[in-house]
């Protein structure tokens, strides 16, 4: 009525005005469908275009990335032989004798950074420009080593371009492909079952618990097949909770239940010796792992910082999509090796926990040793591996580790390693500090500490 009476009032000949009729409809649409499911349908219409939009912008990426992937020959240039062309070019292309010339046939024998004086006879006795050919073999030489050079420099930087973008290009493929399938976990949970040859009647999600009604009960081969899937798709682990029959209906019911998370606390200490603290630090979860990284740069500089730093974020970055720490280090070594003019390195001190299982993994490029204080006791992590950026092959040093519910795991870069050691921990711990909570033991160990170095340490406690 109101919008008839508006109509009127804007525009006497209102029959004819097709706004009219159209808020006509809306006016009584308003009026016949619930306000909710309107709010509904505008948002399922935002977000199909929102998708749709997000989904071009992918394509636009990904095609760009294509268009730029570096192809990389197999098949080695041969430097050599241009070079020598190069030499026959300048000294044996005009002389008349180049026909019939013997030392053409081994004048790859006589390229070498220096000739010996057996050479140079050989060369005089054979050629009718000994003096030029000489002076020309040495030169061209020269030129031919800081060509190899750069060859091989340019090989390289196109194999860590590839991987870059690679690297850019999986997570645009996944995203694309979720937007286009619009499938949620449990479609896929419920087709990699199906794919298993898991057969199930139905699938039902209860708080943190998924239970699985079937026909017939499952073997443990298949429950492994099960717990495995559910880790693949929810990235957290499960076990059998229970299992039952379902007589009235003869069905199996089988409830498979959320491990439960473990609690991790932290502290962390850091101290710049003079200018730029060359230290960069992230303690935080990562799809239900607790990461703790710590990177120590070259220097005191504001490079060593940015050095640090580059290498932490990209670490983070990359283990959000893919949790294989150890291609993230050689990827990262790559770029460094290819990027980096000057020397340039830092060190790394990794440890993931999951905090399920309390399984963790410790990896070290140079960084010194870590600790851990279970019952009054303390377990030595080693040292090991070579820092991030030194070789062309990245060197690490890797362990799997089972934490335990009240562990205190130390962490620590070089700058407070000597002085962690003077204070004696093991003394303190099995004398001094057997009541002391994890907060008054982090204060004992700062209090302790006089740095001559940048000095970071990070403590974590399982709860």
């Amino acid at each position: 009525v109101s919008v008839f009476i508006i109509s009127l009032l804007l525009d006497p000949i209102f029959y004819k005005n097709g706004l009219f009729y159209q808020g006509l409809v809306a006016g009584v649409l308003i009026l016949i469908i619930d306000k909710n499911k309107i709010l509904k349908i505008e948002s399922d219409s935002i977000r199909f275009n929102y998708k749709d939009k997000v989904l071009k912008n992918l394509i636009i990426i990904e095609d760009y990335l294509s268009a730029i992937n570096v192809e990389i020959d197999d098949s080695i240039y041969d430097l050599k032989t241009n070079s020598l062309n190069r030499v026959y070019q300048k000294v044996c292309e005009e002389c008349e004798h180049n026909k019939y010339c013997l030392l053409l046939k081994e004048l790859g024998n006589y390229f070498k950074s220096k000739l010996s004086t057996k050479d140079k006879k050989q060369i005089v006795k054979r050629c009718l420009k000994p003096q030029k050919m000489i002076i020309e073999l040495q030169n061209t030489y020269g030129v031919y080593q800081s060509e190899e050079k750069f060859y091989i420099s340019s090989l390289k930087r196109k194999s860590t371009l590839n991987k870059i973008i690679s690297n850019l290009k999986t997570p645009i493929i996944n995203s694309k492909k979720e937007i286009i399938e619009n499938k949620t976990l449990f479609d896929i949970l419920d087709e990699t079952l199906k794919k298993e040859n898991i057969t199930f009647i139905k699938i039902i999600k209860e708080n943190n618990k998924i239970i699985l009604i079937s026909n017939t009960p499952y073997n443990e081969d298949e429950k492994i097949i099960i717990i495995s899937i559910l880790l693949m798709i929810f990235k957290q682990n499960y076990y059998v909770e229970k299992e039952e029959i379902l007589y009235l209906r003869q069905q199996y019911k089988t409830t498979i239940a959320l491990i439960e998370f473990n609690n991790i606390k932290q502290q962390i200490y850091t101290y710049s010796a003079s200018g730029d603290n060359g230290d960069t630090t992230f303690v935080d979860e990562i799809n239900n792992n607790y990461i703790a990284i710590l990177s120590d740069g070259m220097g005191h500089t504001l490079k060593s910082k940015t050095t640090s730093k580059a290498i932490v974020n990209a670490i983070v970055s990359l283990l959000k999509q893919d949790d294989r720490i150890i291609k993230h280090i050689e990827e990262i070594n790559d770029i460094f090796k290819v990027k980096m003019v000057e020397e340039n390195y830092a060190t790394l001190d990794f440890v993931s926990i999951n905090r399920q299982t309390l399984i963790g993994e410790i990896v070290k490029c140079g960084a010194v040793h870590s600790f851990v204080i279970r019952n009054q006791e303390i377990i030595v992590i080693d040292n090991g591996g070579i820092p991030i950026g030194v070789i062309d092959d990245v060197n690490y040093y890797s362990i799997s580790f089972k934490f335990e519910k009240n562990d205190i795991f130390i962490m620590m870069s070089d700058g407070i390693i000597e002085e962690f050691k003077e204070f004696n921990l093991s003394h303190q711990i099995k004398n001094e500090a057997k009541d002391l909570s994890f907060q008054e033991l982090f204060n004992r160990l700062v209090s302790k500490m006089k740095h001559l170095d940048d000095a970071t340490m990070i403590v974590l406690e399982i709860l």
